[in-house]
């Protein structure tokens, strides 16, 4: 884009700058807040991966117990429902997890061992819990997402667009003051031109 070195140019881009300068303190505060509810959002997939991994842990106790042929554990707990709604978060429209059902299959409290019970809290506990997971990471992922867009907008608004919008601002005056003073010499010139003549 071609600029024009003149008056009407040079309040264009004063204006804009000047936009440009209230915009961007809004803009990189929106920046923190992404900041700060990525972080929210790292820390609770983080929590919940060490649950996860308590919980998994907690399992490989159980390991030798379910070589018994006659258990058949990873066919007893089934989701059955898992419904989702969505949080509104800085503008972003995030996932929810609100509830997780489970069906445990029929069996038979005498024929199966005491520890069968917590087996099956466990297993309810894991589907449960991946399935959080699951959320909390796409959650995390589009408020990643967000930060990044927003990010780049900053740095456009403070590395690009008011450093060039300064620059030509600067060039324009620059042009003003060199045509101003090349009017006052042309002035000075035709007038002793002039006293010359009439001399």
């Amino acid at each position: 884009m071609t600029t024009s070195f003149n008056k009407t140019s040079l309040k264009k881009e004063k204006d804009q700058l000047l936009l440009y300068q209230q915009f961007l303190p809004s803009l990189d505060l929106k920046r923190q807040q992404f900041l700060l509810e990525r972080k929210k959002a790292k820390q609770q997939v983080d929590a919940t991966e060490q649950e996860l991994d308590s919980l998994f842990r907690n399992a490989e106790e159980w390991l030798p117990f379910l070589a018994d042929d006659r258990i058949q554990a990873a066919a007893m707990v089934t989701v059955t429902d898992v419904r989702m709604g969505q949080e509104n978060v800085l503008g972003l429209t995030l996932p929810q997890l609100t509830e997780v059902k489970t069906a445990v299959a029929d069996y038979s409290k005498l024929s199966t061992p005491l520890w069968f019970d917590s087996l099956i809290a466990m297993l309810v506990a894991a589907a449960e819990l991946t399935l959080r997971l699951k959320v909390e990471r796409q959650r995390l992922l589009i408020l990643e997402e967000a930060l990044q867009t927003i990010t780049k907008r900053v740095n456009l608004f403070d590395r690009v667009l008011i450093p060039e919008t300064r620059k030509t601002i600067r060039r324009i005056q620059l042009s003003l003051s060199d045509m101003e003073r090349t009017g006052v010499i042309r002035a000075k010139l035709a007038k002793n031109k002039k006293l010359a003549e009439e001399q």
